[in-house]
């Protein structure tokens, strides 16, 4: 299985990127709450704002992390984010935050390789995306 997909929804004209990993060692229930503050600091922040809707689904357990990131593809609204950060080609902007929300929990808590090589760099979202 794949690291992600990504499932559209034509009539709503969303996509839904799912990605996925497993951590490197078993987390403990104190891990597994820490986790979720991560992912709570970051999927609020600065960057986020811009770049996504929310999240369509959400799984966390001791061995793994699932996370269904929600993205309008609507043009017009593509071409107003894309106008409110400064960038062109959102959809690699997209890909590269879902990475930036994984690296920012595998910062503490190890993810396995599932993920691509070099996801960690996409870290350094928050300094291009203002």
């Amino acid at each position: 299985m794949s690291w992600f997909e990504v499932i559209q929804h034509n009539a709503e004209e969303k996509i839904d990127i799912v990605a996925r990993s497993g951590f490197s060692n078993p987390l403990s229930p104190k891990e597994v709450a820490d986790v979720v503050q991560i992912l709570a600091e970051v999927l609020t922040g600065k960057v986020a704002s811009k770049l996504f809707e929310g999240l369509s689904s959400f799984g966390l357990d001791s061995r793994k992390l699932d996370l269904g990131f929600n993205f309008s593809i609507n043009p017009e609204h593509m071409a107003r984010v894309e106008a409110s950060i400064g960038r062109n080609e959102l959809t690699d902007h997209r890909v590269t935050f879902v990475m930036f929300v994984f690296a920012s929990v595998d910062l503490k808590h190890r993810l396995d390789t599932s993920l691509p090589q070099g996801f960690r760099q996409s870290l350094s979202l928050t300094e291009y995306i203002q």
